[in-house]
């Protein structure tokens, strides 16, 4: 890196690589408008591909090969049509991705390095997802979804258009993850085909607004993460002063540095979001008013996600984009629609794979499976207790449906967000454990005694609230026909 970019690294307190790679990105917002101007489909993958050979030179030099060699495997064992390969592709990927965080753990340890790792987890998304893509489009899935047959394709790109997918400037170091389907349509000018016909005009400058809403929005949170970072950082927890301090204080630690953390993640993904936007890939057609819409590749969606009231809302709410082919491509897989094939089994396979594809700290694992631990909890409440605070027709049974939300914002939002996520942050056991400890082991305790109730009571309590509906509606279906008798003897 030019001996200026480091002055100016150590000046805003970044480390020179990563300096570069956020430079980089928002040097993708002019490149991202200019490909606007290029209408010529095959100029555009060329445009495309040269820019993010150039990235990845430029921030990790020769182990480019890392997306070289892959590439060339995974387009092989599709272009001959290998049996199962869908499956050896995803597996593939992921055995080499995994044989990158092993050599990561051996040679620096815990210690902090960008390297060609955090692309490569972002091309294990695409290429695990381009077996898979083809195989429904190619008729062979006899159980295909509406939703996997709109992200199929019929048959493996060319070569061109491959190396294009895999190298695309504008998600290449920082995300978001996307898909072959909506990257040819991009490409190929195919994303705003059902236009409307009350639709505005389209103009060059469409979604640049949105676009620096994004950016801004990114500046903010690079700036609550470095202020936040000054109060709350892993220093208290390994100094010893979070032991030694009250348990109020240690939870508001935890969210404070849960916020710092997560603040890290939505400065650079949402960045990357307005860059894409600049591009036109952000483009996800229009509202019923007839405006252009910008959230394809949204990753975060932060308030939702320190607001939360259910694991189910961290979920939809964080790392959408990864989450989305976690799902459609590991649990709808392990468990399709339409077959018996256990659930629970499928959630706790994900997760793993999951945890698998971050990389191999203990802290992942710990994250993980404590995070399925809380799904599961989470969805015992939803049966058993949910109902109580819902009026026969499924609307909220206000004010008492405001005091459920409330407590489950403080469980979810206030303490699981940062309980799971935290050893994520922390990654070797020790320090997790620690942090686990200071809490009392609060949120562990709490799940497995939601779990242990409900497993025994659960149905009794559900059975109780269905007696209760049923003699409530007996009881107004008799003073009904009460009234009706007393009527008709009047008349």
């Amino acid at each position: 890196m030019p001996h200026f970019l480091d002055e100016i690294a150590a000046t805003v307190g970044l480390e020179g690589d990563l300096f570069l790679t956020v430079v980089l990105v928002l040097l993708s917002y002019p490149l991202g408008f200019a490909m606007r101007l290029i209408k010529n489909v095959t100029f555009r993958h060329i445009y495309s591909l040269v820019l993010g050979v150039l990235y990845i030179f430029l921030c990790f030099n020769w182990q480019i090969f890392h997306f070289i060699i892959p590439g060339l495997i995974c387009y092989l064992l599709l272009y001959f049509n290998v049996k199962y390969s869908r499956r050896i592709v995803f597996y593939f990927m992921l055995c080499y991705l995994f044989g990158l965080h092993v050599y990561g753990m051996i040679t620096r340890y815990l210690e902090y390095t960008l390297d060609i790792t955090g692309p490569m987890m972002l091309l294990t998304t695409r290429l695990s997802s381009l077996g898979y893509n083809i195989h429904d489009g190619s008729g062979r899935n006899k159980r295909v979804t509406k939703d996997q047959k709109e992200r199929s394709i019929p048959h493996l790109p060319s070569l061109l258009h491959y190396w294009s997918f895999i190298f695309y400037f504008g998600g290449i170091l920082m995300g978001p993850p996307y898909e072959i389907r909506e990257f040819l349509d991009f490409m190929s000018h195919k994303l705003n085909l059902d236009k409307p016909k009350d639709a505005k005009p389209d103009k060059l400058t469409d979604g640049l607004f949105e676009g620096l809403k994004k950016l801004l929005t990114s500046f903010f949170f690079g700036g609550l993460m470095f202020f936040l970072s000054i109060y709350f950082n892993d220093d208290f927890l390994k100094t010893g002063g979070y032991l030694k301090s009250n348990w109020i204080r240690r939870f508001l630690f935890s969210i404070g540095l849960g916020i710092a953390v997560r603040s890290r993640y939505y400065t650079g993904m949402i960045m990357s979001e307005g860059a894409n936007i600049f591009s036109g890939f952000g483009f996800n057609g229009y509202d019923k008013n007839g405006n252009k819409k910008w959230d394809r590749l949204v990753v975060f969606h932060p308030i939702k996600v320190e607001t939360a009231q259910s694991w189910r809302d961290v979920s939809e709410s964080w790392n959408i984009r990864v989450n989305a082919w976690l799902k459609r491509y590991a649990y709808l897989r392990f468990a399709p629609i339409g077959t018996n094939k256990s659930t629970t089994v499928a959630s706790y396979l994900t997760y793993l794979i999951s945890a698998f594809w971050h990389g191999l700290y203990p802290g992942y694992y710990m994250a993980f499976l404590t995070m399925s631990l809380v799904l599961e909890a989470g969805k015992a409440m939803r049966r058993n207790v949910r109902p109580f605070f819902l009026k026969d027709n499924g609307d909220g049974n206000y004010p008492f449906k405001y005091i459920y939300d409330g407590i489950g914002t403080i469980i979810i939002g206030f303490g699981a967000a940062n309980y799971c996520g935290l050893p994520f942050h922390f990654l070797e056991f020790k320090t997790a454990l620690m942090y686990w400890k200071g809490l009392y082991f609060y949120l562990h305790i709490l799940c497995i005694v939601v779990l242990v109730v409900f497993t025994v009571g659960g149905k009794f309590m559900l059975r109780f609230k269905k007696v209760k509906l049923e003699n409530e509606r007996r009881k107004a279906l008799h003073e009904k026909i009460s009234r009706e008798q007393t009527k008709d003897k009047q008349d």
